[in-house]
Formats: structure tokens, sequence, C-alpha cells
């Protein structure tokens, strides 16, 4: 649509625009709201450099390891090619995840006060990033005549698809809300309501994406099989959890 805005005689990538944004406006929610979150200020200062430099690796990584069947086909794989690529979200959470189990140990606090806090406020930064794949362009749904398709340009040709993109950011925004809504004082509450209720919802709207850099294997994307995992890793500790207590 319009991934690049021209401002002057310099210009800048859209959903860079965006993805400034997200992480600006979770930062002030952090900084007005901080009571509410179980880490404090100099926490979340501290743990950035480790947690947002896993995150950019492991988004590249995926995206990298996700086309590497196409790459290799086309003779395109290798090192300059891994930093040319996109991001894959998974990709970015799991590194993030990483990101904080490193800087956790590291303080000697459980792994929950911090991923209780970033992930409360991630889906409000996903919403708003998902604006911007709008904008640049990726991450379209599929051809379709239905009522809620909309025309959009796919290599210069407007072709009517579902708007994957919108949807996905509307829930991400509408979780968020809910989560910053909500108190509770049960250390992972936030982050296993979060990872299980975006992991169905992504595997769902999978089936509706229409990009093919999405790497597919045996039938689901590198995404859907992403989300499986989730799903069933964070249901089976939560029970197990439960269970404990009774």
């Amino acid at each position: 649509m319009f991934p690049y805005i021209g401002l002057g005689v310099i210009g800048v990538f859209t959903y860079s625009l965006f993805l400034i944004g997200s992480i600006v406006i979770c930062l002030i929610i952090f900084l007005v709201k901080n009571t509410m979150f179980s880490m404090r200020i100099y926490e979340l200062i501290q743990s950035i450099p480790i947690t947002f430099g896993f995150a950019f690796l492991g988004g590249k990584l995926i995206a990298f390891v996700s086309i590497l069947p196409i790459l290799i086909k086309d003779n395109l794989w290798g090192w300059s090619t891994f930093f040319l690529v996109g991001f894959v979200f998974y990709g970015a959470l799991i590194g993030l995840i990483i990101g904080i189990f490193i800087e956790s140990k590291r303080r000697n606090k459980p792994i929950t006060t911090y991923t209780d806090t970033f992930l409360r406020l991630l889906p409000l930064g996903q919403g708003i990033g998902r604006i911007g794949c709008y904008f640049n362009g990726c991450c379209y749904g599929i051809q379709s005549d239905s009522l809620i398709a909309i025309p959009y340009p796919i290599n210069g040709v407007y072709v009517s698809v579902i708007p994957v993109q919108i949807i996905e950011a509307l829930f991400c925004l509408s979780l968020g809300i809910v989560l910053l809504t909500i108190q509770s004082n049960k250390q992972g509450f936030y982050t296993h309501i979060y990872l299980i209720c975006y992991a169905i919802f992504r595997f769902i709207i999978e089936f509706f994406r229409g990009d093919e850099i999405r790497g597919l294997w045996i039938g689901l994307s590198t995404s859907q099989w992403i989300s499986l995992v989730i799903i069933i890793f964070s249901l089976s500790f939560y029970l197990k959890n439960r269970n404990a207590r009774v």
C-alpha cells in the first residue's frame, strides 16, 4: 500500500515507523502504569539490550529457516540473505523469551516476573505492528469474494483478499486491553493467558493467509507448528500447576 514514505530528500519505511511507534507506546504505558507490572523501571531498562537483541536474532533466524528451501532452490542462501529477509513474529517471541530467561537467571528472579510484564504489553505492540504490515504490503490474506474482503495490491495488481493484518491487529489490541484491565497476583497468569489466546488465534488465522513466503511443512505453516507447540506446552504447564495446588 504505502511501504515507503518520502520526507523531502530522505524517506522512511512505513513498517519501521509503526514498529518504533509500538515500542514507544508500550514504554509510555509501562512508565505511566508501572505499579501494575511485576518489573520495576530499572529492571526493564537493564534488560532491553539482551531481550531485544535475542528478539531481533530470533525473528531473522525463523524467517530465514522458513524460506530456506526456496533460497536453496534459487541458490540465494547465505549470510547476506539472512540479514535481508524480513521478520517472523514467532521467531522474535522465542528470541525474546530466551533473552528473558537469561536475564532472569542473571538476576536470580522467576522468569514469570519478566514475562508477565513483557507479554502483558506485547499484544498492543503487535496490533500496531500489524497495521504497519498492512501498509507495507506483506502478510496479506487469501483471495476472496466475501463481504469482509478488500482490494489489496499484490505485485502491482489489486486483488480482493481477506484483510488478515487488520483482523490480527484488532484481535491483538483487544487482547492487550483485556490484559491491562484484568488484575491477578498469580505468577505466570498474564504469560499463559497471552500465549494460549494468541497461539489459538494465530493457528486459525494462518489458514486465511495468502502470502507464500511463510514456510509450509506437512500442510501447515511454520507459525502453525509453533502455535501447536505453544498451546500444548502452556496448557500442560497450567494444568500441572493447578493440580499441584489442589
